[in-house]
């Protein structure tokens, strides 16, 4: 029973991860890697706040929303030129993939390469039926929980929602029904930060953080896509938990050694299942179909 809670507090870290991940995708097919570097800023940025004794929660709120931002500005800069250049999206990958670098190299240089821990205190929790639940598992699930129903509602009952899923599906028709596709997909880079972000606070605040984390954060955000599917739906999600479920179980049974081996070999099958997704460009639709 504890291997299956703390699956599914990780499972639910990885899920925000993968519905940042999969937010940008499926909206403007760019692989937004960068994002792997505003996520592990984001712990910083919310240690530096609570510096200066501001408490934890508004620390990092203002964290995921300076998150959110930094995504946008990525997005308008980078991206959105590189598109009206008419880019290849071998382009957006390199250049995405060299943000993250520098954003990593940055990190490195302004709090050197140690791990370091979130000045709060959550590592107290609860036991119930010789299962324990720290503190941080608990907010972290939770938060994650109300975020996830929150995108969800977003998708199913708010015009932004339906705009996202349209542009997913037909960025060329939106614009010519007069639909803002820019607007539209700077919205995605702004949710996208905020959700990788919150997943950062929260994974930070059990194992702690350091500046080299970006990489191995996209590594889990794209395991959950992929595994789930890159739709605009539950389906990150799903992968996400189905992902930190997997790892946990593999972790207890095998040992922690495992854990990455198996991780690989989950993403393959994934891959393999949908080949022809990839090769056609065509992926789940969105809510109701």
């Amino acid at each position: 029973m504890q291997v299956l809670v703390n699956g599914i507090t990780n499972g639910l870290q990885f899920a925000l991860l993968g519905v940042a991940l999969a937010l940008v995708y499926r909206t403007t097919r760019v692989l937004h890697l960068a994002l792997g570097g505003v996520a592990a800023l984001t712990p910083f940025a919310a240690s530096m706040l609570c510096s200066l004794r501001l408490p934890f929660l508004a620390a990092g709120f203002i964290a995921a929303l300076a998150a959110g931002a930094l995504s946008l500005t990525i997005g308008v800069l980078n991206h959105a030129r590189l598109e009206r250049r008419g880019a290849s999206e071998a382009a957006h990958v390199v250049s995405s993939l060299g943000i993250l670098i520098a954003l990593t190299q940055g990190i490195s240089f302004c709090w050197s390469d140690r791990v370091r821990v979130l000045p709060i205190r959550l590592n107290a929790g609860l036991t119930v039926l010789g299962v324990t639940v720290s503190n941080s598992q608990l907010f972290g699930s939770l938060l994650a929980l109300a975020l996830l129903l929150a995108y969800l509602i977003l998708l199913r009952g708010t015009r932004l929602g339906w705009e996202l899923q349209a542009v997913a599906e037909d960025a060329t028709g939106v614009a010519l029904l007069g639909t803002s596709v820019g607007r539209v997909r700077n919205a995605a880079y702004l949710l996208s930060g905020g959700f990788a972000a919150t997943g950062a606070l929260s994974i930070a605040s059990e194992s702690g953080f350091d500046a080299r984390r970006g990489l191995g954060l996209m590594v889990f955000a794209m395991s959950a896509m992929i595994v789930g599917g890159p739709g605009l739906s539950w389906r990150p999600a799903a992968g996400g938990l189905v992902l930190g479920l997997v790892r946990e179980f593999v972790s207890a049974w095998a040992g922690a050694r495992w854990k990455e081996p198996v991780t690989f070999a989950l993403i393959v099958v994934a891959l393999l299942l949908r080949r022809r997704q990839l090769e056609t460009g065509v992926f789940d639709p969105g809510l109701g179909r």
